[in-house]
């Protein structure tokens, strides 16, 4: 399991990510927690078809638009 923390700040506002990388029967996964505001935020992310992390839903709407922000997140630990 490959575990790692990344802090990113969009506009005035500091982000707290936490990942856990899982292995499953379908493959691997991110399990992400993430701090925003003092309130704590769980999501998942899968590859999709062309290998690309993305988030799975049910997630926060106010995550898809820094979907690729977190994405860069992931790339910077592998």
């Amino acid at each position: 399991m490959l575990h790692f923390n990344e802090t990113i700040k969009i506009e005035d506002e500091v982000l707290s990510f936490a990942f856990n990388r899982i292995y499953t029967k379908s493959g691997e996964k991110f399990f992400v927690v993430v701090e925003k505001g003092r309130q704590f935020y769980q999501f998942d992310m899968n590859r999709d078809n062309s290998g690309r992390w993305k988030i799975i839903e049910p997630a926060p709407e106010w995550l898809k638009p820094i979907e690729e922000k977190v994405v860069e997140l992931i790339a910077r630990n592998l």
